[in-house]
């Protein structure tokens, strides 16, 4: 954009609006910032129609009656209890969207952060802290909650746009006044949102040779040794922006403890597995489906206790796919090896039936 391009820009827009100097000045700041870090031009809703399928005044209705526009609903959590999952509705998810990959991927995530992000893994986040002698997690509670819409409009403000346009995407990308968990572009808000955060508690562990990686809300830590005051001085990072540490999901384990568990994997001194219960059910299954497919279907359903196996019409699919996951987090493991071969021998015999 050329400055004889913003010049006649401001100047359109003081036609319309009256801007006063400083006015003006602020436009041509934020036209220059946005420009050079190739971010759309979005001065108004009418321009952010441009962008999307809809008009200026259906994108002020929407925004206008945000709670509109989303389905709530609750999924089980593997600690107990349910978490609320608040999905928006496909008009708003469109927007939603438009707005994390046109603007907000433009962003640079920390590289300690490893959920949300193209080319990176739970592995990524788990492998750093394999042979240190002390791990700790730490989580924060009501995580996406606690991201306002005023910190999420203090990101657009940074980009380069202005107040009120901040004000209209950072509603677009909130309900009632925050992140909702369940919305496309909350995760990479997230991760935007952390990156100072990030930064800072970078700067603490590289002093005391620490490790650290953050997938979502899970911190992990890791190295010779973590100082007392460690936990105190992160949550105080964190406490700044408006998150809190769970202390009830906060742990640290020590060189003894040989076993630990990092965001649902398992890591021992030499090694990260899928938990023991995990391994244990694709087994079972294996075995059941090997021992009773040709010779004794009802016995089958006795022997495991479970009608599951006889009813569900995808177990051989969902077997694969945990077969496959599991040989992704440990590719040496024989057990795994030897169930896929046990699995592929099944499908022959049934393709025989």
């Amino acid at each position: 954009m050329l400055e004889s391009q913003i010049t006649e820009t401001v100047r359109r827009i003081d036609s319309k609006r009256g801007l006063r100097a400083h006015e003006k000045e602020a436009w041509k700041r934020s036209l220059r910032q946005l420009d050079q870090a190739k971010l759309p031009i979005l001065l108004d809703l009418h321009d952010f129609s441009n962008y999307i399928p809809y008009e200026a005044k259906e994108i002020a209705s929407i925004l206008n009656a945000t709670d509109h526009y989303y389905r709530g609903f609750d999924i089980p959590k593997r600690s107990g209890g349910y978490r609320k999952i608040l999905a928006p509705f496909p008009s708003l998810s469109i927007i939603q969207k438009w707005i994390a990959s046109s603007i907000f991927s433009n962003v640079e995530i920390h590289r300690s952060a490893i959920a949300y992000k193209n080319n990176s893994s739970i592995k990524d986040h788990v492998e750093p802290h394999l042979n240190n002698p002390t791990l700790l997690k730490i989580d924060i509670r009501n995580f996406f909650p606690s991201i306002s819409i005023q910190r999420v409009g203090q990101e657009f403000l940074e980009l380069g746009y202005t107040s009120r346009m901040s004000y209209a995407l950072s509603g677009l990308l909130t309900l009632h006044g925050c992140v909702p968990q369940g919305a496309p572009s909350s995760p990479l808000i997230s991760n935007i949102v952390l990156r100072k955060i990030d930064s800072e508690i970078e700067t603490i562990c590289n002093t005391e040779g620490i490790n650290y990686t953050r997938y979502a809300d899970d911190f992990a830590f890791s190295g010779k040794k973590i100082p007392a005051s460690f936990i105190a001085q992160v949550s105080a990072i964190l406490s700044l922006d408006g998150f809190e540490v769970n202390y009830k999901k906060t742990r640290q384990y020590e060189a003894e403890e040989k076993t630990r568990f990092l965001t649902g994997l398992v890591l021992t001194p030499d090694r990260i597995r899928p938990p023991k219960n995990f391994r244990r059910w694709v087994v079972q299954r294996i075995y059941y489906l090997e021992k009773y497919i040709e010779t004794d279907l009802s016995g089958l359903s006795k022997a495991s206790g479970n009608s599951e196996i006889l009813n569900n019409v995808f177990l051989l699919e969902s077997l694969r796919g945990k077969l496959g996951y599991w040989n992704w987090v440990d590719p040496f493991d024989k057990t795994a090896v030897d169930c896929l071969g046990k699995l592929n021998a099944i499908e022959s015999k049934l393709m025989q039936i």
